[in-house]
């Protein structure tokens, strides 16, 4: 009779739910609903590396150090140079491999015009070939390039297609992506469409040795990424959330990357009781760490973040002040607001890795010294929350910070429109600052306003560390052995070592110098987690994977590794995941070293091992031993979905939990929350589980019942 009834109940349940109008979904499976717009288009800026002109006129001529109205020349000129193009170099080793590429373009400022009333359209050319130099670049020995143009300016109609003082651009996008995916290295050349012509045209543009302010420059855009479609255990409404009775549920989500989903580089996750996450996080899971650069006595400054005027601004920290070193993904700068929101215009951060000790100078070009400044962020309009006296700026992960050299930090921006707050500092303490504000502080090369300052700064650190010694110690192997020699180097760092888990992105050594570049042919990269303990061996290479087999993961038959002002960075394939069972083994084999030579930092007896058969001093050497050597990793955490592991949930509570991700260029979404409701079984009656069938219309609704046996009597 109980049955009977059921089957009733059921069968009834099913007919209204047939005649009944469609029913949504209950909940959607990820993936099922489509994605959300990826984040907003950003910009950011690739100063120029190196450029010159040539001229058919003098075709033996190299014009270094000229820079007669402006540097560059394009055109023709019949009083006896003739001809003239503009070679251009570009440095791509910060960008990424995967950045999602929105569009790229060059940039140049016309300065002046020579004896014409006739425009003719200039056009840009890509050359594969980076070989040449600004010091040694002439006509004759100039490389060879492109026959069609990437992209030409050819309107309005002549005269006026060039005007003195005015900024021109032409797309170089194909180009640009060409060469992100070959040698890193971008050369473009600029030249008149008809060089038949006996037309007068010639034009000038700014090089950087001219006004480094007007220098040209590409500009990269790209998409930020969002967080979307967040689940647990697959479900994304209510009711399902409200009934989740995994103890250990899966908490997912996607993230959209120019709508593609694809470059997640890492995520950020936190599980909380309280839904404004201010009460103790229940789990979190987080890659990145704080590092203190200096915290001040209190004392505070209106410069640079309490004024509404135009501001260029230089803040330099001595290397005493720098504690470690890593990728750096955000800067944080103490302010004596509480709360608010800081807005930006046309603001530009740029950082620096610099060997010039001592006090910052009024002349902004050579507090860099030698070395050439990274843009970390361009923005047309920034904006931050102050969070209990922090602004926090979320940056390119484009810049390592060497401890070993002294940084400097450089602000520009156009205006301030939102919270006008002090900054918080300290007089004398191994830091200095250098400024020029109000109108034209932008393209200004000399600072009126210098002064011994430390600004309370902190970075946040993307990156690994596998080693970072405190002593200066160098080593001339792998990177400074004989050119025209083959090699092989392996290193091996005990996993205790190794504070992260996840797919190897690049490998870091710190150089002991900012510049020069190691170039190779045959060159090979492998990673394996060894199980071998101990020293490494020289005569048997094969044996210290302890029998495993190693990951390739670089391949290249010409391979150029940078210096990245003072760090060599080799950006590997994504193809290794180290999981920390064991330790880790590093192999660098080469066919022949061609030219250059960096040297980069070690210790004896630090936990590492080195084995290597190489030529250095014009001698075979093959030896093995103890040396440890600074070196750290980036890593990608392409995980979307968790398990829980957390604090144990508690009956009939809700949770909770939100989540952000970066892309490849280190750049974050913003937070996205979520909730659900753990609600295990208590005995009874199971609540109703509800199937939906999306695009049929059709909802079944099955109800199950418990039933329990009577007894017999």
């Amino acid at each position: 009779m109980r049955y009977t009834r059921l089957r009733i109940l059921l069968s009834t349940l099913l007919l209204l739910s047939m005649v009944a109008s469609p029913v949504l979904p209950a909940f959607a499976l990820q993936g099922d609903s489509a994605l959300a717009s990826p984040g907003s288009i950003e910009n950011t800026r690739i100063g120029v590396l190196e450029e010159e002109s040539v001229a058919s006129g003098h075709p033996d001529t190299n014009y270094d150090g000229s820079t007669t109205q402006g540097g560059v020349w394009v055109g023709y000129d019949g009083g006896g140079a003739a001809y003239a193009r503009a070679w251009l170099k570009y440095d791509l080793r910060s960008i990424p491999k995967e950045i999602g590429i929105l569009s790229v373009h060059l940039n140049l400022y016309c300065n002046a015009e020579w004896m014409t009333t006739t425009d003719l359209p200039v056009g840009i050319f890509y050359s594969e070939d980076n070989t040449w130099t600004e010091t040694a670049i002439t006509w004759n020995n100039q490389p060879s390039f492109d026959a069609a143009p990437a992209d030409t300016i050819d309107s309005p109609a002549s005269p006026d297609m060039f005007v003195p003082y005015s900024w021109y651009s032409w797309d170089v996008t194909a180009s640009f992506s060409d060469a992100l995916a070959k040698e890193k290295i971008l050369t473009l050349v600029l030249k008149q469409i008809d060089e038949a012509s006996a037309e007068t045209t010639w034009k000038y543009f700014i090089e950087k040795e001219y006004n480094p302010a007007l220098a040209s420059y590409l500009s990269v855009e790209y998409q930020t990424p969002d967080t979307t479609n967040l689940a647990v255990d697959g479900k994304t409404t209510t009711p399902a959330l409200e009934q989740i009775r995994d103890s250990t549920p899966e908490l997912s989500w996607l993230m959209t990357d120019s709508g593609t989903g694809e470059y997640q580089r890492d995520f950020q996750l936190e599980v909380n009781s309280d839904a404004a996450f201010a009460g103790a996080s229940l789990w979190d899971i987080s890659h990145t760490y704080l590092s203190t650069i200096h915290d001040s006595d209190g004392a505070t400054n209106t410069r640079p973040f309490a004024t509404d005027d135009e501001m260029r601004f230089q803040m330099k920290f001595e290397t005493a002040l720098l504690s470690e070193s890593g990728m750096v993904d955000k800067l944080l700068f103490e302010v004596n607001e509480a709360s608010g929101t800081m807005v930006f215009e046309n603001f530009t951060i740029a950082m620096v890795n610099t060997p010039l000790a001592g006090d910052l100078t009024a002349d902004f070009q050579a507090n860099y010294n030698v070395s050439r400044p990274t843009t970390v962020l361009k923005r047309t309009v920034f904006s931050a929350p102050i969070v209990d006296h922090w602004f926090t700026v979320d940056i390119e992960n484009t810049f390592f910070l060497n401890a070993r050299y002294n940084l400097i930090i450089e602000l520009w921006f156009t205006n301030s429109t939102g919270t006008l707050s002090v900054t918080n500092q300290t007089g004398s303490i191994g830091g200095s600052v250098a400024y020029n504000y109000g109108a034209g502080a932008i393209a200004s090369t000399t600072a009126p306003y210098v002064y011994p300052r430390g600004h309370s700064v902190k970075v946040e650190f993307m990156s690994t560390k596998l080693f970072e010694n405190d002593d200066f110690l160098s080593n001339s192997y792998p990177f400074n052995t004989n050119n025209g020699y083959p090699g092989i180097f392996q290193l091996k760092y005990n996993k205790s070592m190794i504070g992260d888990t996840g797919v190897v992105d690049s490998i870091i050594f710190p150089a002991t110098s900012m510049l020069g570049d190691v170039v190779y042919e045959g060159f090979e990269v492998f990673l394996a987690e060894s199980p071998l303990l101990g020293e490494l061996s020289h005569t048997n290479f094969a044996q210290n994977y302890g029998g495993t087999t190693p990951t390739k993961v670089l391949d290249e038959s010409t391979y150029v590794i940078r210096n990245l002002d003072g760090a060599i960075v080799i950006d590997v394939d994504n193809v290794f995941e180290y999981t920390g069972e064991h330790d880790l083994l590093i192999e660098i084999v080469w066919d022949n070293k061609v030219s250059g030579g960096i040297s980069v930092y070690r210790t004896l007896d630090a936990g590492g091992y080195r084995a290597y058969n190489l030529t250095a001093m014009s001698t075979n050497v093959a030896a093995n031993d103890t040396r440890t050597y600074d070196a750290f990793l980036t890593m990608v955490h392409s995980e979307n979905l968790i398990e829980y592991a957390g604090t144990d949930l508690v009956n009939g509570t809700t949770y909770y939990w939100r989540v952000r991700t970066c892309d490849s260029t280190g750049i974050w979404s913003d937070w996205v929350s979520g909730s659900f409701k753990w609600e295990p079984l208590t005995g009874g009656i199971n609540p109703v589980l509800i199937l939906a069938v999306a695009g049929v219309g059709l909802v079944v609704v099955v109800i199950v019942v418990l039933m329990q046996r009577r007894k017999k009597e």
